[in-house]
């Protein structure tokens, strides 16, 4: 994640998108319009249909709460609690 922000301020903001994972599953079409858009790529027909088939759902923001070991969540949330309060999400213990 570190990587991921030092490539940002290389690049530049104008040409880094970010994209929310609960944003996208809350709103997918929406989303990936709005990367389509920022790439300069254009929707196509079926676009809506084709996110509907990959089922994608806000069901799934907290997934990995569900699908890792409670002591795999831990320890994932304390190695990214300093970058997910750097980015406005709750972090646990705090």
């Amino acid at each position: 994640m570190d990587a991921f922000e030092q490539s940002k301020a290389e690049i530049g903001a104008d040409r880094w998108l970010d994209l929310r994972y609960e944003d996208l599953v809350a709103q997918p079409a929406q989303a990936t319009r709005a990367v389509l858009r920022f790439t300069g790529l254009d929707q196509w027909p079926g676009l809506e249909r084709r996110l509907a088939q990959l089922r994608v759902s806000e069901g799934r923001t907290d997934a990995y709460r569900d699908e890792l070991r409670p002591d795999d969540v831990a320890l994932l949330e304390d190695l990214l609690a300093p970058t997910l309060g750097r980015w406005g999400y709750s972090v646990p213990g705090s």
